[in-house]
């Protein structure tokens, strides 16, 4: 097993560790110099896996940057039989995501598989598949913040005559389901940011990879990293 898998920033690298750890028994040592520095390792010796950051999704997607940052070590990866993996947010539209990545595939010259979250099959986000593992026993945390939509999309801004009140991003809704689990310590508080969440903590999180919508992920990863 040697691979690198490269996604947009540290919500997805905290995610992929986690899970891969609970599913396959591999345990990363977290390595950075800056927040955005961080990358993910596990290493012995007959097996090398990373999962770090493109440093967002624009950089792979853009011609001019993916050349610039990640031609040389997307090809030296290639080189030393190290298999380039990306994972991404499918976003609004799949088929469009789907042409930009064969696009960067040209691009860099270097050709590698790619997962599109939530499931590499719909639209979405991370903040969607997160939404759909939580522990059932928690749902009605999601059943308020629903409540909480419903009255705003109901009002209008005072502020702004005629237009209503923006809703909150799903990253948010993630942040707010976390705080009204965790402790109101500082260092409860400090569990909800995206590098330091615990995934593999059952009273928040349902990791079974053997059904949706965790399965295509399971199956994708066990195909190329050869666990």
């Amino acid at each position: 097993m040697k691979a690198v898998i490269w996604t947009e920033g540290i919500a997805d690298q905290k995610f992929l560790a986690d899970v891969i750890e609970h599913w396959f028994g591999v345990k990363f040592e977290r390595n950075q110099s800056k927040e955005e520095e961080t990358v993910f390792e596990y290493k012995n010796e007959d097996n090398l896996l990373k999962i770090q950051s493109l440093g967002g999704k624009d950089t792979l997607l853009s011609e001019e940057k993916s050349k610039k940052e990640l031609s040389a070590p997307f090809a030296l990866n290639a080189l030393q039989g190290i298999q380039n993996i990306i994972v991404l947010d499918a976003d609004d539209n799949l088929a469009t995501r789907r042409k930009e990545i064969e696009s960067a595939r040209k691009n860099l010259g270097v050709d590698f598989p790619c997962f599109l979250l939530p499931d590499d099959g719909r639209e979405g986000d991370i903040e969607i598949l997160l939404q759909e593992i939580i522990n059932p026993q928690n749902i009605v945390i999601f059943e308020c913040w629903q409540s909480y939509e419903d009255c705003l999309s109901q009002k209008e801004n005072s502020q702004a005559p005629n237009r209503k009140f923006t809703l909150p991003a799903r990253k948010t809704k993630i942040y707010a389901y976390l705080e009204a689990l965790l402790g109101e310590s500082k260092k409860q508080k400090e569990l909800i940011k995206e590098a330091k969440r615990n995934y593999q903590k059952t009273e928040h999180w349902v990791l079974d990879g053997s059904k949706a919508p965790l399965k295509p992920l399971k199956d994708f990863l066990e195909k190329h990293l050869n666990v």
